[in-house]
């Protein structure tokens, strides 16, 4: 994954430390935000790929159940 994840030109601040977080510790605190910088790629890719959609992974992704704080 940390290969991946320095292969893209574009991506949120600090993708790898949250993704990594993410998988090692994971937590409400941590879910929150990897769950962030996944909306924060979206935004990315609306703004600069053309023609590209994201509403049903954004729509996925409130349909997820989340646990209390």
């Amino acid at each position: 994954m940390p290969w991946h994840l320095a292969q893209l030109t574009l991506a949120p601040a600090d993708l790898h430390h949250r993704v990594q977080i993410g998988l090692t510790a994971p937590s409400p605190v941590t879910m929150r935000a990897l769950d962030a910088a996944v909306l924060e790629t979206l935004d990315l890719v609306d703004r600069y790929i053309p023609g590209a959609d994201t509403r049903v992974a954004r729509y996925a992704i409130e349909l997820r159940p989340r646990p209390a704080a």
